[in-house]
């Protein structure tokens, strides 16, 4: 064979070993695509992140619409303590009326001689005296609507526990679901380590097997990586589908605080009832004395008819009787005047019962915007959930460009050891014709 043939297959050989560099560049391209892709996820990532700040946002926001909800509560107390400042009220100007009821049977008293004469008077006054029994019955029916209401108010309340206990344990599974999730990246990101140390020390060997890092300076390089690796540099990359736990500690804390509030407006509720109770109390005992007085009128009635022929004897102060009449048709104006004053507390209660049951209205309505803010709370972290899946995808797809790139490093290693190997069988061979070439010369 021709010194020139064998020019050309060094040639050739040197065509071969560039086509083998040009595979290893798109290697490294390969690679730069995959840092890319983990680029691409650390974007994702950001994204997730903003996604659960929008979710706290939406968080702050409820409890902002519940501390409304607490301040219209607190308005509605302060209404039913002015309902209680007008209930006593009333109960004195009952007290005026069985003042002035006692007073006319003390009149009464003195006119028994004549009650014959008068027992028409006493017929109407019996009549006037119903309807103060009905207009008792009415304030009771009252009574007892207010119980049921204060009872389906803290029904309500219940129902309002209830609901914050079960989003309490959605806050706490979430936390769960960020902490595997954090597990599960951790896991992941100590992989990429082991394999980019594992590439890492396959590229500096194949630096050095093809000649672009000198033998002394392969120790030099890989204490640079070692060195980067002990840093952990890796720990300062984002982190990468978690919630901060303080964060999540804080929304738990403030859940708890709310039910901390409910529980003592519950409390407060049963003083409120306790005093509708004492109240109902009070009316039975009136309704009670004022049967009492309607027993008197019918023995009094009794014992007229019983000592009738008594009376008879009491015709001639019939003058004296008619004097005492006009005072009586006087009790009975002020009598007439006081329950005036008690029709006016009716409504003025009323117009306060009027008032309470729009504050309730105002209290159901920022309820239904706390469920429209839960609903759009669900949403977001619906949207934190296939913001989570989807870097998971990206993970998988980041294992098979890894997985790819080990493959095509395993068959770069193949072609090397198969280039080195023929570049020692055309090394050998060359040096044999050397020497050939050489002893013909000698």
């Amino acid at each position: 064979m021709s010194s020139e043939e064998r020019v050309k297959r060094l040639e050739e050989e040197l065509k071969e070993k560039e086509k083998k560099i040009e595979e290893l560049e798109k290697i490294i391209k390969a690679y730069e695509a995959v840092s890319e892709i983990s680029r691409n996820e650390l974007l994702d990532a950001y994204k997730t992140i903003e996604a659960q700040e929008r979710a706290s946002a939406l968080t702050r926001a409820e409890l902002m619409e519940r501390d409304e909800v607490i301040e219209a509560e607190e308005t509605v107390m302060e209404m039913s303590a002015e309902e209680l400042r007008q209930a006593k009220r009333e109960i004195m100007a009952r007290e005026i009326v069985e003042e002035l009821s006692r007073r006319e049977l003390l009149d009464k008293d003195n006119i028994i001689k004549a009650m014959e004469i008068v027992s028409e008077m006493m017929s109407k006054d019996i009549r006037e005296k119903d309807k103060i029994i009905q207009a008792f019955e009415l304030a009771e029916d009252m009574a007892r609507k207010e119980l049921i209401e204060a009872k389906e108010e803290l029904s309500a309340r219940d129902k309002v526990l209830n609901l914050s206990e079960e989003e309490r344990k959605e806050t706490l599974d979430i936390v769960k679901a960020y902490e595997n999730l954090e597990e599960y990246a951790r896991i992941e990101k100590e992989e990429m380590i082991r394999t980019s140390r594992f590439l890492f020390e396959i590229f500096v060997k194949s630096l050095v097997e093809l000649g672009y890092i000198s033998k002394e300076k392969e120790k030099e390089v890989y204490e640079i990586g070692k060195k980067l690796a002990d840093e952990k540099w890796y720990l300062h990359m984002p982190k990468i589908g978690k919630i901060d736990l303080p964060t999540a500690m804080k929304i738990i804390e403030a859940h708890e605080m709310v039910e901390e509030l409910m529980r003592k407006e519950k409390i407060e509720m049963d003083n409120v009832l306790k005093a509708y109770e004492v109240l109902d109390e009070v009316k039975r005992k009136q309704f009670i004395e004022l049967y009492s007085i309607l027993s008197a009128y019918e023995n009094l009635q009794s014992y007229i008819s019983k000592n009738r022929e008594f009376f008879d004897k009491v015709i001639k102060a019939y003058d004296n009787v008619q004097e005492l009449d006009r005072k009586e048709k006087m009790d009975m104006d002020k009598t007439i005047k006081a329950l005036e004053i008690v029709e006016e507390l009716a409504r003025q209660e009323l117009i306060e019962k009027d008032k309470i049951n729009e504050a309730y209205e105002l209290a159901e309505n920022f309820s239904r915007k706390e469920l429209a803010e839960k609903d759009a709370l669900v949403r977001a972290h619906e949207i934190v959930e296939e913001l989570a899946r989807q870097e998971i995808i990206q993970l998988r797809k980041i294992d098979e460009a890894h997985e790819i790139v080990e493959e095509m490093a395993r068959k770069e290693l193949e072609e090397r050891d198969k280039i080195i190997d023929a570049y020692e069988k055309l090394t050998d061979y060359v040096r044999e014709e050397m020497k050939k070439l050489k002893e013909p010369g000698k």
